[in-house]
């Protein structure tokens, strides 16, 4: 199906995904799972759980500066996030 130069393409772009997704899964992921307590790893996946939930229509795409975007959140206060999002704040600041 396709041509030769069509099936080349679509193989680089499987190669390209496969070395991205290789790469997440050998830095954060691993750590997370080799160095995270159960207790630690099921706080995450259940605040991930509620945040999914609260956006369960899903969100909406900005095109936003990211270092921007970073020092707004880190001066805002926690009382201004949506409640899953302070929820979510409040339970990755008590736990080890």
């Amino acid at each position: 199906m396709g041509t030769p130069s069509w099936q080349e393409a679509v193989a680089a772009v499987n190669r390209a995904n496969g070395d991205h997704m290789a790469e997440e899964e050998r830095e954060g992921l691993t750590d997370l799972r080799r160095t995270g307590s159960l207790q630690l790893r099921h706080d995450l996946a259940v605040a991930f759980i509620g945040f999914e939930a609260y956006h369960h229509l899903g969100v909406n795409p900005v095109d936003r500066d990211p270092a921007t975007y970073v020092r707004e959140a880190e001066r805002a206060p926690i009382d201004n996030l949506p409640q899953s999002a302070s929820a979510f704040a409040a339970r990755l600041n008590r736990l080890p």
